[in-house]
């Protein structure tokens, strides 16, 4: 599933959850035309992750007059770069990193059984302020956008039951195994190409580095008899765990105590979840938007 953020509402920006992150862009854009997202994420925590945010951001919700009672919308009136923020602390508390895509289709409810998925590393980790939450999670052809390719998810088997049902299908993710010294070169050959390159241009520089590959397969299954988990969700969050433990060892991020953060679960009084549900930010950072005069209930 994905969180996502808006961009600029007229009170604020939207923080919510969608399966089909496609399908929910052409739902706002008929609204609003000119609404996109400032980000978009692939994550298996994203229920718990939207949940964060109305519980640490609840004085910054605006209301919302449209339905039978007044209620808090999810719709945020704080500055952007604090959203971005605390969705990168709440991935990180869950010892993820920020994988992106270019592929959505993979992931929506009628994802397709063959495939291709590019992988790439948000530039969260490789730009400095003020530019790291530029392109923070969106992906486009032109060099201000271009991210580090980390490697590539292909759909190419499948398994049917007598009836022609869907049991599970399987993909095949092919990544690049990467050392600190690996890591720096790549990034040195991002940051001089950063504006410049194309990404196309930028993956070929990056294919000829020859780097070490490694090859996992993951499996869908159905978790309940409607529910079926998409492989492609499974290979991303695999990525994105050992993308976070290496990020820790190259010294991007602070080193954080992994194995205690994922064997203590999120259950009420554990660390993470006070984290996470802890007390609301306080309202010292509050955009003055313009009242929006209709609302609909979709925002």
């Amino acid at each position: 599933m994905y969180i996502y953020i808006t961009t600029q509402l007229n009170q604020g920006y939207k923080v919510g959850i969608a399966e089909d992150i496609d399908q929910r862009q052409q739902q706002y854009t008929t609204l609003i035309p000119n609404l996109s997202f400032n980000v978009a994420v692939q994550t298996l925590n994203a229920e718990e992750i939207e949940k964060s945010f109305k519980h640490r951001f609840q004085e910054y919700r605006i209301l919302n007059y449209t339905s039978s009672k007044v209620m808090k919308s999810e719709i945020y009136a704080v500055k952007l770069k604090y959203l971005f923020m605390h969705l990168a602390h709440c991935m990180h508390r869950y010892c993820r990193a920020f994988i992106i895509e270019d592929n959505h289709l993979a992931f929506s409810k009628n994802s397709f059984l063959k495939n291709k998925v590019n992988v790439y590393l948000s530039n969260y980790y490789l730009l400095n302020e003020p530019h790291k939450f530029f392109s923070f999670s969106n992906i486009n052809l032109h060099g201000l956008w271009s991210k580090i390719k980390i490697g590539e998810i292909i759909g190419d088997n499948a398994n049917f039951n007598k009836e022609g049902k869907l049991e599970n299908h399987n993909v095949r993710l092919i990544y690049n195994k990467l050392n600190k010294q690996d890591f720096l070169n790549c990034s040195k050959l991002h940051l001089n190409n950063y504006g410049i390159s194309s990404q196309s241009s930028l993956n070929s520089e990056i294919e000829n580095m020859n780097l070490k590959k490694g090859e996992e397969t993951f499996k869908g299954f159905f978790l309940t008899k409607s529910t079926y988990i998409n492989p492609y969700k499974l290979a991303i969050s695999w990525l994105s765990k050992i993308w976070f433990i290496n990020l820790i060892k190259f010294g991007v991020l602070r080193e954080y105590n992994y194995k205690k953060l994922e064997d203590e679960g999120s259950f009420r009084g554990t660390l993470k979840f006070l984290k996470l549900f802890n007390y609301p930010y306080p309202e010292k950072s509050k955009i003055k938007f313009p009242i929006r005069q209709k609302i609909d209930s979709l925002l």
